[in-house]
């Protein structure tokens, strides 16, 4: 038998899975960016 909380657990996982697939996308693309963005800013300053 599974205890509540791992049932909890998992059932947030999955709920946050799902989320994370609808939003993916989006999310995906503003952390490209953002990433870009901070990579660029800081390979300026190390040079």
């Amino acid at each position: 038998m599974i205890k509540t909380e791992t049932f909890f657990f998992l059932s947030l996982k999955i709920r946050r899975y799902f989320t994370k697939k609808a939003e993916g996308i989006k999310v995906k693309l503003i952390a490209v960016k953002l990433g870009h963005f901070c990579y660029n800013k800081d390979y300026e300053r190390t040079d």
